[in-house]
């Protein structure tokens, strides 16, 4: 029962507001205009508040955002449609006998000639 009300209050606030914004088109001209020229903004997080490095415009912070997030979601992508692929080129280089190779001389060396002290070099003996 709580959330339906919630829900009922909710959108008559919204309604509301809406009314109100679409009564003051000079206001919105406004609001846009510091949100989006004004206002100086830190690159990586959008906060007005930053101390350290340059400021850049809040339209150019949003953006980069979005052209961010934009390739983020693409390469997820890309990576889940390709996964069994990546892994199966995963599982045969590890499995390569001169990456086996190298991981048990390395790791022999370690055990016996530095007393634990392990330290790996991945290169293909010739």
């Amino acid at each position: 029962m709580a959330d339906a009300t919630a829900e009922i209050v909710k959108t008559i606030i919204q309604t509301q507001v809406l009314q109100a914004l679409k009564n003051a088109p000079e206001a919105i001209d406004a609001m846009v205009k510091a949100a989006l020229v004004d206002m100086q903004v830190d690159p990586a997080t959008g906060r007005t508040d930053g101390y350290y490095g340059s400021k850049v415009p809040y339209l150019e912070y949003i953006v980069g955002s979005a052209i961010r997030d934009a390739a983020h979601k693409a390469v997820a992508t890309v990576i889940a449609e390709r996964q069994p692929a990546i892994e199966a080129a995963i599982r045969k280089r590890l499995s390569a006998d001169d990456m086996v190779q190298s991981m048990a001389k390395a790791f022999t060396k370690a055990a016996v000639d530095e007393s634990w002290k392990i330290e790996i070099n991945f290169e293909k003996e010739r």
